[in-house]
């Protein structure tokens, strides 16, 4: 980036560690242009995107379904809002949910089974079938699902 001459012990992701430093610096992503500032950590210096990052600080948690599931019998909190693809299920880009082709989470699955105020709120506008692919795996049939399509 810098046109600098480092050997690759100093240079991650195509960035030398002096052009690192100076967008951490600065509070930004030193990776991705892209990344908003908005998504870094002040108090570690760290993109929440790119450096895969989670800050008890910032309230921003990564992690899988148990880690959500841990989270939420931690602070309890009055809604949990869960997408459904790729977190809640394994369907992709808005698929159709079928049973003996796409599984849930389990972790997530017995969440929102057994924790008032969850919902699902997606871009997967197969309302219906998300519906009835979660109420088979055991969810309850009023599980409120938001489509953003």
């Amino acid at each position: 980036v810098c046109g600098k001459q480092f050997s690759a012990l100093w240079v991650h992701r195509g960035v030398c560690i002096e052009c690192e430093e100076t967008a951490r610096d600065r509070g930004r992503c030193p990776f991705n242009p892209r990344c908003e500032v908005a998504w870094f950590c002040p108090h570690e210096r760290r993109c929440f995107v790119c450096d895969m990052h989670s800050c008890v600080e910032c309230r921003l948690m990564r992690g899988d379904g148990e880690t959500v599931a841990e989270l939420a019998r931690r602070y309890s909190p009055k809604v949990i809002a869960m997408d459904f693809d790729r977190t809640v299920a394994t369907t992709k880009s808005g698929g159709k949910p079928e049973m003996g082709k796409h599984h849930v989470d389990n972790d997530l699955l017995s969440l929102i089974s057994c924790t008032p105020g969850c919902c699902i709120v997606t871009r997967n506008s197969h309302v219906q079938h998300i519906q009835s692919f979660l109420t088979a795996h055991g969810a309850p049939p009023d599980l409120p699902i938001h489509s953003l399509k």
